[in-house]
């Protein structure tokens, strides 16, 4: 915690605390409509596939999550052990201004996020180097935007599609249940899990009704933005860090986040989803009615995508006005001085 959030008045926290809890119950309220919304785009997607069945047209078998549980697990004992071994090689570097409970809280997260780094990275060099020929050129790829749905909502027939999408599917299953059952607590618990949410139903969505070219990449793209933020909220905690390189990364990470999130993921995945997919090729064995379910999802993901963007700039600005690092988005590690008098004791 920095000295300028130190000087708060008692009031002042009261008062961020009752706004985290109601943008909560706005999260909640949309977690409630996700789940019955969802669960009617699943239908009329199994009835799609009933069409397609009827043309003996090849597809995506449900039998294929099984990789998805197999990579959950990996995914479950790799993150713990990761987090045993490295916790004492990470607590000495932690910014000494973390003591007590804080500091134990905040090498937890920095282990997390270094976890982080090394698996998105490790997706975003496989997804490059396997799916170039799909990804538009406003990423570095050889396709253009306006192809991305022509694919669907036939099979895409890619090598090692399967496996990366089911292994992405794998890894987003545990940050799931990972949100679930041991991150109740958290201050910005169902904003998290809403998005983990959302992010699993367009994942299984886009793999059982052939969305793939759109899934591939969503993901790649970014996971390349999640490498960025991830390492930068890494910087942030360690003790040893060049003053004027941590600004400009983090600049260089809001202008990734805008660049991709803010700009390409409209322009080439979202547009084409009210576009191309609804009022393109009529003839395609689908079930129309599906067709606005799938871009409507992508729309509330883009929103979500907008409130990030806002949130990683106000970092920025409440940083500048007060001349130190002023994560204002982050849910709070000692939250209502909960925990402070352990960090105390702990202090003696």
């Amino acid at each position: 915690m920095t000295k300028t959030e130190d000087a708060k008045p008692p009031q002042q926290d009261g008062a961020v605390a009752a706004d985290m809890n109601a943008g909560e119950k706005i999260w909640t309220l949309l977690f409630g409509f996700g789940v019955p919304y969802s669960l009617v785009m699943f239908y009329l997607t199994q009835e799609q596939r009933i069409e397609l069945d009827k043309r003996d047209i090849p597809q995506m078998s449900y039998g294929d999550f099984k990789m998805v549980l197999a990579a959950a697990c990996m995914f479950y004992f790799i993150k713990n052990l990761w987090e045993r071994l490295t916790y004492p090689l990470f607590e000495p570097l932690i910014d000494l201004k973390h003591q007590g409970l804080e500091r134990d809280l905040r090498t937890k997260r920095t282990s997390k996020w270094v976890f982080d780094f090394f698996f998105y990275s490790t997706f975003v060099i496989w997804g490059y180097s396997i799916f170039r020929d799909f990804l538009p050129w406003m990423v570095g790829g050889r396709a253009t935007c306006h192809s991305i749905w022509n694919y669907h909502p036939y099979r895409l027939d890619s090598k090692f599609l399967q496996e990366y999408y089911l292994v992405q599917l794998g890894g987003q299953l545990y940050k799931s249940l990972d949100q679930i059952f041991k991150k109740r607590s958290d201050s910005k618990f169902w904003e998290y899990f809403l998005h983990h949410f959302l992010a699993l139903v367009l994942q299984v969505h886009s793999y059982v009704g052939h969305i793939l070219c759109t899934g591939i990449i969503t993901l790649v793209t970014f996971d390349v933005t999640d490498v960025f933020l991830s390492s930068l909220r890494a910087q942030e905690a360690f003790r040893f860090k060049i003053k004027w390189l941590f600004p400009i990364y983090y600049v260089i990470t809001l202008l990734v986040w805008i660049y991709i999130r803010g700009i390409v993921f409209p322009v080439c995945v979202l547009s084409g989803g009210w576009t191309t997919q609804i009022f393109g090729d009529m003839y395609p064995p689908r079930n129309r009615l599906a067709d606005p379910f799938y871009p409507l999802l992508l729309t509330f993901l883009f929103v979500m995508n907008l409130y990030w963007i806002y949130a990683l700039a106000m970092v920025g600005i409440k940083s500048w006005r007060s001349w130190s690092y002023e994560n204002v988005y982050d849910p709070t590690i000692l939250k209502d001085g909960k925990g402070k008098g352990e960090a105390k004791k702990k202090e003696e």
